[in-house]
C-alpha cells in the first residue's frame, strides 16, 4: 500500500493523495501497469492532508483489508456450484 501526492493542475500548488496497493506477486514488468494498480483511496485537497490526520482515511481501508486477510467465501460459481472459499 502506498500514498503519494500530485498536482493535478498546472501552475497551482493544489495537491491531491492517492491511496493504492500493488500485488507484490505480480511480477515486476507488470505489476505497476494501470490494469494491475488499486486504487483505494483519494485524500483532497488543496493541501497535502497531515500526516496524523492520514490515519483517518487508513482506517476504514485497513478494515476491508484485514477482512480479506481471513479469506473470502464465493457463494456459488460455475466451476464450484457448492461454493468456495478463497
Amino acid at each position: 500500500m502506498n500514498l503519494d501526492w500530485f498536482q493535478p493542475y498546472e501552475g497551482t500548488i493544489y495537491s491531491t493523495g492517492i491511496i493504492y496497493a500493488v500485488i507484490c506477486n505480480l511480477p515486476q514488468d507488470v505489476r505497476f501497469k494501470p490494469e494491475n494498480v488499486l486504487i483505494l483511496g483519494i485524500l483532497p485537497g488543496p493541501d497535502k492532508v497531515k500526516l496524523h490526520k492520514v490515519n483517518h482515511y487508513l482506517s476504514p481501508i485497513i478494515t476491508e483489508l484485514e477482512s480479506l486477510w481471513e479469506g473470502v467465501n464465493l457463494n456459488r460459481t460455475n466451476e464450484c456450484p457448492n461454493g468456495k472459499d478463497i
